[in-house]
């Protein structure tokens, strides 16, 4: 996922993306509608800071093990058991929402949904003020409600958040044995 996802803060506090070569960003909301275009400005550069929400969920691990293997900052939060095999001594471990108020260059949120709007909801609070990277694991709205969309996309107007949508497909032994 790296890759793809190179959205972080530079030095000069600019939001800057992947997308460095197309100033246009489109926002796409329910089914068969057009595209919504805005002018963003651009940059890449290399994230060093990553924020997992969820970290002990099978997708928030893969990204904390991704991150402590790029040599990333990492720091964690999640509410659940942790695994026995952990790697304390590369990370910081938060255990309450003071994880939201922590400067890093991108977020991940690996949340249930009971979780995660109200984690991203304070995360957009905060990006009212100051630039915030936002990588979220889930789907911008679920399939029976599409009105989500709009929702989410007025709630980002006014603030100086990235906000990206990711659908990791980890490899998986089984997916070679069922093709």
């Amino acid at each position: 996922p790296w890759s793809r996802v190179r959205a972080i803060r530079d030095s000069s506090t600019h939001l800057t993306g992947a997308v460095a070569s197309n100033p246009l960003r489109a926002e796409f909301c329910g089914h068969g509608e057009s595209p919504r275009y805005h002018r963003t400005r651009v940059s890449v550069t290399g994230i060093r800071t990553l924020a997992v929400a969820g970290a002990w969920g099978y997708i928030g691990r893969k990204f904390v093990d991704a991150g402590l293997d790029l040599g990333l900052d990492v720091s964690v939060l999640d509410p659940g058991p942790v695994p026995g095999d952990s790697p304390f001594d590369r990370l910081t471990r938060f255990t309450d929402d003071s994880f939201y108020e922590q400067s890093a260059d991108l977020f991940h949120l690996a949340l249930h949904p009971e979780h995660r709007a109200p984690a991203l909801r304070r995360l957009l609070q905060r990006a009212h003020s100051e630039p915030l990277a936002i990588l979220n694991e889930k789907p911008m709205a679920a399939p029976e409600r599409p009105q989500d969309c709009a929702t989410l996309i007025e709630d980002l107007a006014g603030t100086q958040a990235l906000l990206l949508f990711d659908f990791p497909e980890l490899f998986d032994p089984l997916t070679s044995r069922v093709i």
